[in-house]
């Protein structure tokens, strides 16, 4: 009976070999014939981030390539943003900075918020993002004290990058609150991307998800069936780097790095939760597939807080409640509304504590 179970096995992986191999052969024939197809039709081979960043350059302000922080903003400059109401026009300081000139009076409470495109404001006026409007409400919930939020969000950062804000700075003031936001959107892939250029040739940065060098990017770039198929599965490729193990250990090691320097400076840190649009807008599976997929990204932001005993604003039941009455995002576009904006504010000004603004006043200088 053993003899015959061994005989019937064999025979039944000869077969499944056979059909395997079939397919395989199948499946190169397959792809030979749509990459012919794709040669004779004439297919474009452009990078797709190429097209991005001209499309970019010709209605956004562009940054200057910078040694230190990668990029950054021209400073007193001016230049048109586009969004689905009307041109908006960017403003920046002379840190290179969006907003107003920065008030160094020794006698203010400086708040530096660190972060991205959401800090940054993008795709509303300045005085509609969160970082203005953090400083109205603290004007008015501490009305006796002199006190001066800091934008220093710019499209793109992540983690690592935001270390970098911070020295830079420092170099013209030192911070009494730093509050520093985490988006789940894409500050892991960021830092996937920043890392193949820190610290040593941040100026030469260049935002392709992988490496342009490597076997893999060439052979993609050969091959005109490879390149549209990477062309059409680019967000998910970065949906699932961004989620991937890599990614988040490059991020616990940026802020782990982040709450030292806090600390070295005795500056109190509050981290901000920015989560995904989809978070807030999807239902059904497609939400369930992605929190499944995000269930770990989503944990770390609070195993980080906790591991270093440091405050932290997680933005999602706020922006789903704003989301309720009306949209928290811009049409078409994954940062937020006016609303959004406000919400932020409004959680983060609750959330920080009375003493971390009134504790300069009581410091001897």
């Amino acid at each position: 009976m053993a003899i015959r179970n061994r005989v019937k096995w064999r025979r039944l992986l000869r077969w499944l070999a056979s059909r395997l191999g079939l397919l395989c052969v199948a499946l190169v024939l397959a792809l030979l014939v749509g990459e012919l197809i794709l040669r004779v039709a004439g297919t474009p081979t452009e990078q797709p981030q190429q097209q991005h960043r001209q499309a970019a350059d010709s209605r956004f302000l562009a940054c200057d390539h910078d040694s230190l922080l990668g990029w950054i903003f021209p400073a007193n400059a001016a230049g048109d943003f586009e969004d689905d109401r009307s041109p908006i026009i960017i403003h920046t300081n002379s840190w290179g900075l969006r907003g107003p000139e920065i008030d160094l009076d020794p006698a203010n409470a400086h708040i530096v918020v660190l972060g991205d495109s959401y800090t940054f404001g993008w795709g509303v006026e300045e005085a509609e993002g969160f970082p203005r409007r953090l400083e109205h409400r603290l004007r008015q919930q501490y009305p006796e004290l002199s006190l001066t939020v800091v934008n220093t969000g710019i499209p793109g950062y992540g983690p690592y990058q935001q270390n970098r804000m911070l020295e830079y700075v420092c170099r013209r003031l030192r911070p009494d609150v730093v509050i520093a936001t985490f988006s789940l959107a894409n500050d892991p892939v960021d830092e996937l991307r920043i890392a193949r250029f820190a610290p040593d040739r941040l100026a030469q940065y260049t935002p392709e998800l992988r490496d342009p060098d490597s076997r893999f990017a060439r052979l993609i770039c050969g091959s005109r069936l490879l390149f549209l198929l990477d062309q059409r599965t680019r967000y998910l490729q970065t949906f699932l780097t961004n989620a991937g193990g890599g990614a988040l250990r490059r991020v616990d090691d940026s802020f782990a790095h982040l709450v030292s320097a806090c600390r070295e400076l005795d500056t109190p840190l509050l981290m901000v939760v920015v989560p995904q649009r989809n978070q807030i807008r999807s239902k059904g599976l497609s939400a369930r597939l992605t929190s499944l997929i995000t269930r770990r990204l989503r944990a770390m932001p609070a195993k980080i807080a906790e591991r270093h005993g440091i405050p932290l604003v997680d933005l999602t039941s706020e922006l789903r409640e704003v989301q309720r009455r009306t949209p928290a995002y811009l049409k078409n576009d994954a940062h937020w509304s006016p609303a959004g904006h406000e919400a932020a504010a409004r959680a983060i000004a609750d959330a920080l504590p009375g003493s971390w603004l009134t504790r300069r006043g009581k410091d001897p200088e």
